[in-house]
């Protein structure tokens, strides 16, 4: 892939020691949100990138667009490539359909991918951010003159657990872009879709395919070995 690709899951762990940037990073910043329930939608009945026309363009920097699973399958992980030009700006994505979110930056390419996936059971949904990037104002936590290191308590206690399960066949949801409402640049490309493209859940059986591929690869090597 491009070396200009920021991956969000990094530069979250930047970010959770303590990079202080002028700018707070809010949900109105570039934000991209998908979730349960949807209107205006898309029906996305293969695996391919299907652009998300159902509803009108990006405008003001935002929108909202409908994702209906067409397939018979239920869909482990979701790719959207959201089209935008500028990339000085901070960026926040979450869901409440799975356990993970993550974000990479393509400035090449003019696009924003977003990338949801993971079934099963977790605290919250996935999330993830990326900060604007800094300028000569924005300072990290170790350049502090009176940074000591960071305080480690007691672990918290268990959150409570829900169970998130993707996108179950036939079901309706919804992508919504978001940009601050003070800033005319921030948010994402105006008159332009986004593009969506489904993952679907492995079959059990796939797993004893790749399973017993992978035994006959291993007993092929000791035999070469010999």
């Amino acid at each position: 892939m491009n070396v200009l690709r920021l991956s969000g899951s990094i530069l979250g762990v930047l970010l959770s020691v303590g990079w202080l940037c002028a700018d707070t990073i809010i949900p109105g910043d570039g934000s991209v949100q998908f979730t349960k329930g949807g209107s205006h939608s898309t029906t996305i009945t293969g695996f391919g990138p299907t652009p998300l026309t159902g509803d009108q363009p990006i405008t003001n920097g935002g929108g909202t667009f409908g994702v209906i699973n067409g397939t018979d399958e239920t869909i482990e992980k979701v790719v959207f490539d959201i089209p935008t030009i500028n990339f000085d700006q901070p960026f926040f994505v979450s869901t409440n359909l799975f356990t993970t979110a993550t974000i990479d930056l393509e400035p090449s390419e003019d696009l924003v991918i977003v990338t949801f996936f993971g079934i099963g059971f977790a605290a919250h949904g996935g999330s993830a951010t990326i900060p604007k990037p800094c300028d000569d104002d924005c300072v990290t936590t170790f350049d502090l003159p009176n940074f000591k290191g960071l305080a480690i308590g007691p672990p918290p206690p268990p959150a409570p657990q829900t169970f998130f399960g993707g996108l179950a066949p036939g079901s309706d949801n919804t992508l919504i872009l978001a940009a601050d409402p003070g800033d005319p640049t921030s948010g994402f490309e105006n008159g332009a879709f986004p593009t969506v493209q489904f993952f679907p859940t492995p079959e059990p059986g796939t797993f004893g395919l790749l399973f017993s591929g992978a035994m006959v690869i291993l007993g092929w090597r000791k035999l070469c070995r010999r």
